[in-house]
């Protein structure tokens, strides 16, 4: 009895001191990440980040060795959970159909809003800054980038006859609009997250694909026309 006893403490300690060493880890990338929103990457020491995150100096080189591979960890979790999301929020709908344009404009309002987010931004910047030194670290972004614009297919291809060459290419325009508009970082005709930049993209998007309010489908004959007349 007395070995039982001894071994259920000792799993009992083994768990808390991993949930603790978990918790730490959560907590030092939820600390990047509010940081990376106000600052840039070059400017963001790791005192700061411990300082943030309750955790001491030591604690941050027991689980990253460097302060690239920390980097590394913050975009690779922040992508992960932004595909998440994704799959959540894009998922076909039950119930009455939605038309083309509602389908375009939910697609286009959720990628504006999402990457326009401050913490997103910084994470997309900082993705940017690190990529010269550690080039897969693109993959990750667009990893996300492919699993938000096949959702787009799935829930649009319907409503193009099974087309989804037209879909990749509106995706990657609004994908390429937003993305340069965060790393400029200066306002332009179209400021980031602006309720302009999300009713124009989803304009040019719809007309492209030729599923604007008053299509009844889209006629591949169309698609260059439509896309000439708007981009």
């Amino acid at each position: 009895m007395a070995g039982l006893v001894h071994r259920l403490v000792r799993k009992g300690k083994r768990r808390i001191k991993d949930w603790r060493r978990h918790h730490r880890t959560e907590a030092l990338i939820e600390a990047g990440v509010r940081l990376l929103a106000l600052r840039d990457y070059d400017h963001i020491s790791v005192a700061k980040i411990t300082k943030e995150a309750g955790c001491s100096v030591g604690a941050f080189y027991a689980r990253f060795p460097k302060k690239d591979a920390f980097l590394y960890h913050l975009i690779a979790s922040t992508f992960r959970n932004l595909t998440e999301d994704a799959e959540r929020v894009l998922a076909p709908v039950q119930g009455p159909k939605e038309s083309g344009d509602q389908i375009t404009r939910k697609i286009v309002g959720y990628i504006v809003g999402r990457l326009a987010d401050r913490r997103t931004a910084g994470v997309i910047r900082a993705t940017m800054k690190l990529a010269p030194q550690r080039p897969t670290v693109l993959e990750l972004f667009q990893d996300y980038r492919t699993s938000v614009t096949d959702r787009a297919i799935t829930l649009l291809s319907p409503k193009l006859d099974g087309q989804t060459r037209p879909i990749r290419i509106a995706m990657q325009i609004v994908f390429a609009t937003v993305t340069d508009a965060i790393l400029q970082g200066k306002a332009g005709p179209m400021p980031l997250g602006s309720s302009r930049m999300t009713e124009t993209l989803s304009d040019i998007m719809t007309g492209y694909l030729g599923l604007a309010d008053g299509y009844a489908s889209a006629d591949p004959r169309k698609l260059t026309k439509t896309a000439a007349k708007n981009l």
